[in-house]
């Protein structure tokens, strides 16, 4: 296990990787800070030890240290801007009183992630109706009517052209069934 210490501005960064572990390194710091951030121990908008800086003390590649900022970036806990600091996310924060405020109130969560329960009160519903209006305005009547069972002609065409150009077949539209 190594252990580093770097005085970053942001307080003494104590960081703990285990080598000998089956989680990659640029993982492994990326909970560490993300952790901090979530405990309070690195607030809001402050300046993150440069990468080189990191990665020196800690005796890692800099691409380990730049893997685990840029994830940490597309989560929103850290804010990067190209030749300036990297610094931790305003929003990022108020991240664990949001979470202990909602569980100490037992209201719902804001947002239900669980599987089978769409939010279709956002459904574009107009967009929708206007979007099969037309279609069915403008198609011919012998597409309505699937005449020979194998589907209709555009569709077994634009399959053929799809499967040709991405996955490189030779499939001809009279030999697929829909």
């Amino acid at each position: 296990m190594s252990r580093s210490r770097t005085n970053s501005g942001t307080g003494e960064l104590l960081v703990e990787l285990r080598r000998d572990s089956s989680v990659p390194l640029h993982q492994q710091l990326e909970s560490a800070i993300r952790d901090r951030i979530r405990q309070g121990l690195l607030r809001a908008d402050a300046v993150m030890p440069a990468t080189r800086a990191l990665a020196t003390a800690l005796g890692l590649s800099r691409g380990v240290v730049v893997e685990a900022y840029q994830q940490l970036v597309a989560e929103g806990y850290l804010v990067s801007r190209t030749g300036g600091y990297t610094r931790v996310a305003p929003a990022a924060a108020g991240i664990q009183v949001e979470r202990k405020s909602v569980a100490a109130t037992g209201g719902p969560p804001r947002i239900d992630f669980r599987y089978s329960k769409p939010d279709v009160s956002q459904f574009p519903r107009a967009a929708w109706l206007r979007s099969i209006r037309k279609v069915l305005n403008e198609t011919p009547n012998r597409s309505l009517a699937c005449l020979d069972g194998r589907g209709t002609a555009e569709v077994r065409e634009a399959l053929a052209d799809y499967l040709n150009r991405v996955r490189g077949t030779s499939a001809r539209p009279e030999n697929m069934l829909i």
